[in-house]
């Protein structure tokens, strides 16, 4: 007699703040699996129907990221880019920084080394996109 399949427990803690007006962080906390990556997905959608452009991933307490969630990574870029927004990964543990290499995706992707210096990124880049702040060379 085989034992019953025990029930997936997530590792998984996703937080999803809005620091600024139209910029949403979704803070990635413990292992994604395979399991949890509806759940992101559910995050990332939100942020753009509430007309979020710009996503912060923050993965400075990341341990493991499951396949899986690159895809999402890769679409959210991609669904990002559609709408003139933009897609920072901030503090991403040199574990995961390492598959992103791997994959060839580094490129694909900025990063940050802090939620807080990627708030100062898009922050910036806003401004000078509307020509607020950039500073006359004397």
């Amino acid at each position: 007699m085989s034992s019953p399949e025990k029930p997936y427990r997530s590792r998984l803690n996703l937080g999803v703040s809005e620091p600024s007006p139209g910029i949403g962080v979704i803070r990635i906390q413990g292992a994604v699996a395979k399991w949890d990556i509806e759940a992101l997905n559910a995050a990332i959608e939100g942020l753009f129907a509430r007309g979020v452009k710009r996503i912060i991933f923050d993965l400075s307490e990341t341990e493991i990221v499951a396949s899986g969630a690159f895809g999402c990574f890769i679409a959210c870029q991609n669904q990002a880019a559609k709408v003139e927004g933009q897609i920072l990964l901030a503090g991403v543990p040199d574990i995961v920084r390492i598959v992103f290499d791997r994959l060839g995706l580094s490129e694909m992707f900025a990063f940050a080394a802090s939620t807080d210096a990627a708030l100062r990124q898009l922050t910036a880049s806003r401004t000078d996109k509307q020509g607020t702040t950039r500073r006359r060379k004397r």
